[in-house]
């Protein structure tokens, strides 16, 4: 058995210090740009490139984006990629709301073949027509979180040729091929609040890859929400199987908490399940986990990362394999285009039968 109980798997958030703040950087002069500087994992061809619109202001002109390359002192090279140097897309918002807070791709005019390695970065710049503070757009750079804690990738505000990185937040920047997304793509984070009128349970659905090994165990959860309003409220957290909906009962905790802590805020909560004997989980097979309320007048709630589209969780931790779901009944909705924020805290877990050891876990808080 290998130990795995140290292992946050499927987070879309940093488990220690979260944020749902996304900052804007204004175009509004035609010297400033937005740039993003990342290493490609894949060597794949790069197709598209993305970016979370703010908002408008008056008639925006037309900027353009594109994929550069990184000079020596971490900045874009000013060299556009591409074999005739048309890795980019100009692109026009338009002069109403249709946009705002809203992911949008954009497909290059030529394709780029990146290495594995290989590093990169996206710049958004002026192009054309009447740019002033009164014709502009806003775009996002990061989603804040506090603190100088960003490394890299990162972000950097260009102020008219004054350089700032932004040091306090995940980078909000995507590209992908003609099947798969990178980066960090996302439109909004949101909390739906939710009490025990009915059946009311919010969570995730998930589906460790089969070929990661035999068996698992789940010991607890990472969850990023709002906790109750009064001393002694509670939530019950449910890990069921996939057989029906809802599905079998697996494992479950009432879950309490120090008022004077958690009453009504946001916050991480990390919670263990208290089974004497956890269940063997199998890679490979589908599961939930819901969270729902114990009192009537008690409103909670589970924090959604928002995407434009269901190939987007590609690239946050665990991928394709987690969504955020929900019931109010017997059945489970599965919303693909979002990702709870919840990670799994893993138990033991066998490895794969070729022996070949515990994978790489895309995106872990370890």
């Amino acid at each position: 058995m290998a130990d795995a109980s140290l292992i946050a798997i499927g987070a879309p958030f940093d488990p220690d210090t979260v944020g749902t703040t996304f900052t804007a950087f204004a175009l509004d002069v035609a010297t400033d740009t937005l740039e993003w500087i990342f290493q490609a994992p894949s060597a794949i061809t790069i197709t598209r490139l993305g970016f979370r619109y703010g908002l408008r202001t008056g008639t925006p002109p037309t900027y353009r984006i594109s994929l550069q390359g990184v000079d020596a002192t971490g900045i874009p090279d000013g060299t556009i990629k591409g074999a005739t140097n048309n890795a980019l897309k100009t692109f026009t918002p338009p002069a109403d709301t249709t946009w705002d807070a809203l992911w949008q791709w954009q497909t290059l005019t030529e394709s780029y073949t990146c290495a594995r390695g290989e590093w990169l970065s996206i710049v958004i710049d002026y192009s054309a027509g009447t740019v002033n503070g009164t014709n502009n757009s806003t775009f996002t750079s990061i989603q804040s979180f506090g603190g100088n804690r960003q490394g890299h990738p990162y972000a950097i505000h260009n102020n008219a040729g004054t350089r700032t990185r932004q040091t306090a937040g995940n980078p909000i920047y995507g590209y992908s091929s003609a099947s798969v997304s990178y980066g960090n793509p996302a439109e909004s984070i949101t909390f739906t609040a939710f009490s025990s009128g009915g059946t009311n349970e919010y969570g995730i659905t998930f589906n460790l890859p089969a070929g990661w090994g035999s068996t698992y165990k789940v010991l607890g959860i990472k969850w990023f929400g709002t906790t109750a309003n009064g001393a002694g409220d509670s939530c019950t957290i449910s890990l069921y199987d996939a057989d029906a909906d809802p599905g079998t009962v697996l494992q479950q905790i009432v879950y309490g908490w120090d008022r004077n802590q958690t009453t009504g805020n946001t916050r991480v909560q990390t919670v263990y399940f208290d089974e004497t004997t956890l269940s063997d989980l199998l890679f490979g097979t589908t599961y939930h986990i819901g969270i729902k309320a114990d009192q009537a007048s008690v409103a909670m709630t589970v924090g959604m990362l928002n995407l434009d589209a269901a190939a987007d969780r590609a690239p946050w931790p665990g991928g394709t394999n987690f969504n955020g779901c929900s019931r109010s009944g017997t059945v489970w909705f599965e919303d693909t285009a979002s990702r709870a924020l919840i990670a799994l805290i893993l138990a033991d877990w066998t490895e794969p039968a070729a022996g070949s050891g515990r994978p790489e876990l895309r995106g872990a808080n370890l």
